[in-house]
C-alpha cells in the first residue's frame, strides 16, 4: 500500500472516531445500561430507498466538491480529471433517483445521509477562497479521502441492505468508478509531486 493510501486510511479512521458521538443519536443507549437483547448496532438504513438515498448525497457530494473548483483549476489533467469526476458522479445521481422512481421507492434522510450532507458542506467551506495550485492539491487530497470514505460506506452499510439486484448493481458500478478515480487521482498526485 503507497504511503498516500495508508495516510487516507487514517484519515479515515481519524473521521470514524470523530463520528463516534454520533452513535449515542442513532440510538444507542445513554449510559452504561444493557441493550435489549437480540439488539444489534442501531440500524440506520432500513430499504433500498434509504440505500439510494445516501447514494444519492454520495454522489452529489463528489459533484458539489468538484463544480466548487472546476473553474479554479488551472493545470490541464486536474480539469480533465475534474470533467470526468463530475460526469460520471452526475449520471450515477440521476440513476439513483430514476431507480428510485421505477422501483416505487421513497427517498428520505437518514441519519447518515444527513451526517454525509454536513460533511459535504464543511468541505465546500475549505475550497472558497483556495486558488491555483494550493486549491489543486487540497481538491486532489479531498477527493481522495472523498473517495475512500464513501467507498467504505458503500462496503459496510449500502451493500449488506440493498436487496433489489437494480440497487446492488447501482452500487457495484458506483464502487468501480470510484476505485478508478482514486487510481486517476493518485495519478495525477504523483505527476504534480514529480513536476
Amino acid at each position: 500500500m503507497g504511503a498516500r493510501r495508508c495516510l487516507v486510511r487514517v484519515r479515515s479512521l481519524a473521521a470514524v472516531v470523530m463520528a463516534l458521538p454520533l452513535l449515542a443519536l442513532a440510538g444507542c443507549p445513554a449510559d452504561d445500561a444493557e441493550a435489549p437483547a437480540g439488539a444489534a448496532a442501531p440500524a440506520d438504513l432500513e430499504s433500498d430507498g434509504d440505500v439510494l438515498e445516501v447514494a444519492r448525497v454520495i454522489n452529489q457530494s463528489i459533484m458539489e466538491s468538484t463544480l466548487a473548483v472546476r473553474s479554479k483549476l488551472g493545470d490541464a489533467d486536474v480539469q480533465v480529471l475534474a470533467d470526468d469526476v463530475l460526469g460520471e458522479h452526475r449520471a450515477a445521481r440521476e440513476r439513483a433517483m430514476v431507480l428510485a422512481g421505477r422501483l416505487g421507492l421513497e427517498l428520505r434522510s437518514t441519519p447518515l445521509s444527513l451526517q454525509l450532507e454536513r460533511d459535504s458542506e464543511a468541505r465546500l467551506a475549505r475550497y472558497v477562497e483556495k486558488r491555483g495550485d494550493v486549491l489543486e492539491h487540497d481538491w486532489l487530497e479531498g477527493q481522495l479521502t472523498l473517495h475512500d470514505e464513501a467507498l467504505g460506506v458503500l462496503d459496510r452499510q449500502l451493500l449488506p441492505v440493498a436487496s433489489a439486484p437494480e440497487v446492488r448493481e447501482l452500487l457495484q458500478d458506483m464502487r468501480r468508478v470510484m476505485t478508478a478515480d482514486v487510481t486517476r487521482i493518485e495519478d495525477v498526485l504523483g505527476q504534480q509531486g514529480r513536476g
